[in-house]
């Protein structure tokens, strides 16, 4: 009989660790820190953004009330959210009319690759033509323009107004 002596080498494990697993782990890791950063900056901006709009309502609807118009009122719904960014709306209910501000996206934002709302914005008011689409207003002049022909209506249908003024 023969008998066949031979040796194996395999690399050690090491304690289950190794240097690709590693690289994992540190890119979970620096993906999860980046998300952290994201959610932190766009849950902020989501509070600034509300109390923007919150301030352009209160201008909007100063000039309204002085006609008794009706105002625009803040909606406790937020708008679709990402990566708890959420837009806020007022509305106008009659006749129906959506304000909204909408963050603008910081596709230059270096401390995260995710969707990250860094403060920029912009409003959108929608008409009760084209409740889905939004034109963009930068002014309650911008607004009351938009209002225009309800406005006009609701002074000729409230004769006080004009003589008031």
């Amino acid at each position: 009989m023969k008998t066949y002596k031979f040796k194996v080498e395999v690399p050690e494990v090491n304690n289950g660790k190794s240097s690709l697993m590693d690289s994992f782990i540190n890119e979970a890791r620096d993906e999860q820190r980046q998300l952290d950063i994201t959610h932190k900056i766009n849950k902020k901006t989501t509070e600034v953004h509300r109390q923007i709009l919150i301030d352009f309502i209160t201008e909007i609807n100063e000039e309204l009330s002085s006609i008794g118009f009706n105002e625009f009122k803040l909606s406790d719904e937020l708008g679709h959210g990402n990566n708890y960014y959420y837009g806020s709306q007022a509305r106008l209910q009659v006749p129906f009319y959506n304000l909204y501000i909408v963050g603008e996206n910081d596709r230059k934002f270096e401390d995260s690759k995710y969707t990250t709302f860094t403060g920029e914005y912009r409003f959108g008011l929608s008409t009760p033509s084209a409740p889905s689409t939004y034109e963009i207003v930068k002014t309650v002049d911008d607004v009351l323009t938009m209002l225009k022909d309800e406005i006009i209506e609701h002074i000729k249908k409230n004769r006080e107004i004009v003589e008031s003024y």
